[in-house]
């Protein structure tokens, strides 16, 4: 891809915290297909399947200490 295209799927996050932080992130969009996109399409679905169970698990454990409160 040429610079410009690059250009046209930037994003650009700002988030006020605190009142005295201001946090801007900024990244661009690479499409990726084949057998490359296959590969982290996988392990985006792994990583995603992996942080669902660690926040059910949260849930599950914030229940628990509710209750024996």
């Amino acid at each position: 891809m040429r610079d410009k295209d690059y250009s046209l799927n930037e994003r650009q996050y700002n988030q006020m915290r605190n009142r005295t932080k201001n946090w801007t992130s900024s990244g661009h969009v690479r499409y990726v297909s084949g057998a490359e996109g296959d590969r982290l399409r996988g392990e985006l679905a792994a990583v995603i399947r992996d942080l669902l169970d660690w926040a059910s698990t949260q849930r599950v454990e914030q229940a628990d200490d509710q209750e024996a409160a």
